[in-house]
């Protein structure tokens, strides 16, 4: 199994560098569709007008703003610090209840593919476009592989499939995935 995993790892990832850029310029694309969406609510408007500057999805300040103060929607838990939380599983509830916090959460989703995956996948890329990360077998309790370093595998994204179609094999290579739950690792094992 080490033997295995040494030759995985130094075979790498194979990664479409070029697949990764069209899916960021698609993904900037969508996110200036998305920002300039915010302009068609009044309350974008207000948030600016009384802040002062224009409004910033990456602002927690902003968003608290908006949400808490001008939209008057509900606080479900604070921060450290005693400042109602705009995380992302708070905008994820919020999005139900005014389409503002729906935008914002999708805006916030695309930047965090955009940086998180494709733009870390150039960055990382070696000279022979692939893509090297270590497989650790010891590190979890339930026996499945866990991943580190410049890419980890066990979390790409499930809903935004970008990041997994940039791994892409030669001719005459396929590329082998499996997802086990936690049950079914205990099963094999």
């Amino acid at each position: 199994g080490t033997r295995f995993l040494i030759d995985v790892e130094e075979n790498g990832i194979p990664i479409n560098k070029e697949l990764c850029h069209e899916f960021i310029g698609d993904i900037n694309l969508e996110i200036k569709k998305l920002t300039e969406s915010l302009y068609e609510f009044d309350e974008i408007k207000r948030v600016e007008k009384e802040k002062g500057v224009l409004f910033n999805t990456n602002s927690t300040a902003h968003k608290g703003y908006l949400f808490f103060t001008v939209l008057g929607l509900p606080i479900h838990h604070l921060t450290d610090t005693g400042a109602p939380s705009t995380d992302a599983e708070t905008i994820e509830s919020l999005a139900s209840s005014h389409p503002l916090p729906e935008i914002i959460n999708n805006i916030m989703k695309l930047k965090k593919i955009k940086s998180t995956y494709l733009e870390k996948f150039i960055a990382g890329i070696d000279k022979d476009g692939r893509l090297r990360t270590g497989f650790n077998l010891h590190t979890t309790t339930s026996g499945r592989l866990s991943s580190s370093g410049k890419l980890n595998a066990q979390q790409l994204p499930k809903r935004d499939k970008r990041p997994k179609r940039c791994i892409e094999a030669k001719e005459g290579f396929k590329i082998v995935s499996q997802d086990l739950g936690t049950a079914e690792m205990y099963i094999a094992a």
